[in-house]
């Protein structure tokens, strides 16, 4: 999941780097989005091979307690949050957006040490055994696929009887997929694919 929401969330920062002409929308063939989405696949695999090997003979930099783990994911999380906006933002960079992101960096940092520095567990057991966590992972699969599919049509029949068809009327309208995302980049003055 660390892996899908953070692509999710940055997919849109190559779009953003060549509007700011910090490199060619096409090199060597592909668009910017294509070796994004080529490096975050590298990203997936290696995070899959690694994870596989982990449940079968413990990787030393995965800490030893639950406490350990939940801290190292928030952690990476939140840093390739921080780093990515910083980066989304390197495109039209100003003087105002310097404070905005000085701001969310010095915030990562404030969480980073309350994190690490609040007290933890009182007692740390490691233990020597390596759990079999398949049938976890199976049950999370299965609930969290089924979780998620029934948030995402609930909220979608939601909006769709209040709102139809047509614009709500305030916010933005943000389209990640379909011809619908094209449109609104070539709108913001994006070339077109």
């Amino acid at each position: 999941m660390l892996i899908v929401i953070t692509y999710l969330n940055l997919q849109a920062n190559p779009v953003d780097w060549y509007k700011g002409k910090l490199m060619n929308h096409v090199t060597f063939h592909l668009k910017v989005e294509d070796w994004f989405a080529i490096g975050y696949l590298g990203i997936a695999i290696a995070s899959f091979v690694l994870l596989r090997r982990h449940l079968r003979n413990p990787l030393p930099i995965v800490p030893p307690t639950w406490l350990g783990k939940g801290q190292l994911i928030y952690l990476m999380f939140l840093w390739i949050m921080v780093i990515g906006n910083f980066g989304k933002s390197l495109g039209g960079f100003s003087s105002g957006r310097l404070i905005t992101e000085y701001v969310i960096f010095w915030n990562g940092i404030f969480a980073t040490l309350l994190v690490l520095l609040t007290p933890g567990e009182l007692k740390t057991t490691i233990s020597r055994t390596i759990a079999d966590f398949t049938p976890l992972i199976r049950k999370s699969l299965v609930c969290g696929s089924a979780g998620a599919a029934i948030m995402v049509l609930t909220y979608w029949g939601t909006i769709r009887t209040i709102y139809g068809d047509h614009w709500s009327g305030f916010g933005g309208q943000h389209y990640r997929f379909g011809p619908r995302a094209n449109e609104i980049k070539m709108k913001k003055g994006a070339p077109h694919p």
